[in-house]
């Protein structure tokens, strides 16, 4: 009987302990370093189990500002997150002041970041670039932690030598924290150049062209880089002499133009059935194309094969 009795009073005990909430006190004081504060920061959380630790309370505050919350707050996230005052019992100041530690990444450093880029960007696509200007704002904050960027060339103002850019910022948490700004820069590289006047339609051979070194005023990706690039590509234009003669220019030799004539074929249970038509938009090798049929007004769409084959859909 003795031995029942103890049991009994040792199970209401362990009951009692297991039904003890999680104790913790809040901090006075709080740094924080990523873009979210979490219950871990704001308490002594070494009692609590990993979920509870993670758990975000609110956004941190911006960089040189402090945020305050208090003890009602955290309960209602606690309760929203399913968690109730008789699992965890938060105890200590009512007030929490929390800021955010950042560092600076000063502009003498973005410039020489940007510089480096655009001496990359050049020897990526064989152009000599002379950088004239960097425009930046300044200094810039950042999250006091890892932090990887690029730059990014968004696009140029034409004859200007203008070009904006965008240097991203990526904390080791995601965070991104974008700085735009803009450079003048001049860029050089040897570009295709018309000999004589071209005529529009014509197929480009070598006797069409030279290769000079010309200061330009698009991205390097709008021009020719090599005799392949431009060999057999058709001039939509006519192009005069001592002119540039970019992609914007040229368009592919299987490319179909509006108006063009088109040989319309319908494959229907392994018969072949052939027509001619005459495109409605231009288009290349592998898009969807509408056409019409010689002698119909009905349009009908159907896919560019090489060689000015449409195969209806």
């Amino acid at each position: 009987m003795k031995i029942i009795i103890i049991l009994i009073i040792l199970s209401g005990c362990v009951s009692q302990l297991m039904a003890e909430p999680i104790e913790v006190s809040l901090k006075n004081e709080v740094h924080v370093k990523g873009i979210y504060f979490m219950l871990k920061d704001v308490t002594d959380s070494g009692k609590l189990p990993e979920h509870l630790r993670e758990l975000v309370l609110g956004r941190s505050p911006t960089f040189g500002t402090v945020r305050t919350t208090d003890k009602n707050h955290l309960q209602l996230m606690l309760r929203k997150s399913g968690i109730t005052s008789e699992e965890v019992k938060i105890t200590g100041n009512s007030d929490i002041r929390i800021t955010r530690d950042f560092k600076k990444i000063d502009r003498f450093t973005i410039q020489k970041n940007i510089l480096q880029f655009f001496i990359d960007w050049g020897k990526k696509h064989g152009r000599e670039i002379k950088v004239q200007k960097i425009n930046l704002s300044g200094d810039v904050n950042v999250p006091d932690m890892p932090i990887s960027w690029n730059v990014e060339l968004n696009d140029s103002i034409t004859h200007s030598g203008l070009y904006r850019l965008t240097v991203n910022f990526e904390a080791s948490d995601q965070e991104i924290i974008p700085l735009r700004c803009s450079a003048f820069i001049n860029v050089f590289g040897f570009v295709p150049v018309a000999k004589s006047r071209i005529e529009k339609e014509c197929v480009i051979n070598q006797s069409h062209y030279t290769w000079e070194n010309r200061e330009l005023d698009k991205y390097a990706a709008h021009y020719p880089a090599s005799d392949k690039d431009i060999i057999g590509m058709v001039i939509k234009n006519s192009q005069p002499a001592g002119s540039i003669i970019s992609f914007e220019s040229l368009r592919s030799s299987d490319a179909v133009m509006k108006g063009d004539y088109v040989i319309v074929m319908l494959n229907e249970k392994g018969i072949c059935i052939k027509g001619s038509g005459t495109a409605m938009e231009n288009c290349v090798p592998g898009d969807i194309i509408r056409i019409t049929l010689r002698g119909s007004d009905k349009e009908l769409e159907g896919i560019l094969k090489p060689g000015n084959y449409v195969e209806l859909r």
